[in-house]
């Protein structure tokens, strides 16, 4: 499930539930929630997510590809602002293939 792989996204960068919140903008409470699936990802969170950590969205939703857009299984040394992946773009990417599947 999705809150698996955040959480498993979180532990490859090596932060803590209290690091990992701060840098999204979200309490830890709220992590926890997303973690746990008792709670979706907003848009604003996922575009964070993509933004801040360069995570492969497809991966993050369904398990499938690698888990960062950059080199094959491995984080990115520093999180990466990258120009060249609009965050609403494959937000909107994303929508649009969950919706050809239904």
């Amino acid at each position: 499930m999705v809150g698996d792989r955040l959480k498993l996204l979180r532990k490859q960068l090596h932060m803590d539930q209290k690091k990992f919140s701060s840098m999204l903008g979200i309490t830890q409470g709220s992590l926890s929630l997303y973690e746990t699936n008792r709670r979706g990802l907003s848009d604003e969170i996922i575009k964070k997510l993509i933004d801040i950590t360069d995570c492969n969205i497809n991966w993050l939703y369904t398990g499938q590809g690698e888990m960062f857009l950059g080199s094959p299984g491995q984080p990115p040394a520093k999180p990466p602002k990258n120009p060249q992946k609009d965050p609403d773009e494959q937000l909107a990417q994303l929508k649009k293939s969950v919706s050809d599947l239904e």
